[in-house]
């Protein structure tokens, strides 16, 4: 975390991880005691609760950690600017719902159709915690920012993945695996061969001896 403001700014510009994530014009940690410092570098010590007036912590020199209010996510025409922003449709109109409202206080929404702003086709498939955020803006002029979601595949002996997983193992670096299954008479009479590209290859039937004794023969 990072306060940026040098004499002759107008706004404080708040980064996290080097990247902006807005404006404000004031800021300061909850304990008058201590006082945050501009153009210093701080160690969060967790995520910010994710709504507007949430908290956050960083750890200070002495050993302590003290807390900071969650500014709400704003530019202004003469202050700095994200370097990545698409533009949104109203919340009134159709296609936009709010989700998480109890957790986020009403502040997160999911957009259900396609956007075809340019910007969309340069963005990652996979988000990271250091990558450059994607900030959106709403006609009204208030701001948003993309908070990456969890997609979940169905993949079921009935309804499998094509590739069983070998796309996405691939666009996260390994950090996600393969989610097809060695065939077993349970999923036998489902067993398709896949030809996509990305398909994920046999890891093989693992060379193990299962002694059977009465304990474990039903």
């Amino acid at each position: 975390f990072e306060a940026k403001f040098n004499d002759g700014d107008k706004y404080i510009t708040i980064k996290l991880n080097g990247h902006v994530r807005t404006v404000v014009e004031s800021i300061a940690f909850k304990n008058p005691e201590y006082i945050l410092e501009f153009n210093k570098k701080y160690k969060m010590r967790r995520r910010p609760r994710e709504y507007v007036d949430g908290d956050f912590d960083l750890y200070m020199d002495d050993g302590s950690y003290q807390s900071l209010v969650n500014p709400p996510v704003t530019f202004y025409t003469d202050s700095i600017q994200p370097p990545q922003v698409l533009n949104l449709p109203a919340l009134t109109e159709a296609g936009i719902d709010s989700i998480d409202e109890y957790r986020s206080n009403g502040g997160e929404f999911i957009l259900h159709d396609e956007l075809t702003d340019p910007l969309c086709s340069t963005l990652n498939e996979v988000s990271e915690d250091d990558d450059t955020p994607v900030f959106g803006k709403l006609p009204d002029g208030s701001w948003l920012v993309y908070d990456p979601r969890l997609k979940l595949e169905e993949n079921t002996p009935i309804s499998h993945l094509e590739d069983g997983g070998g796309l996405i193992q691939s666009l996260t670096g390994g950090d996600s695996r393969c989610v097809n299954a060695p065939r077993t008479f349970v999923n036998e009479e489902q067993c398709t061969l896949s030809f996509s590209p990305t398909a994920c290859g046999s890891s093989g039937t693992p060379d193990v001896e299962i002694e059977l004794n009465a304990n474990n023969i039903a």
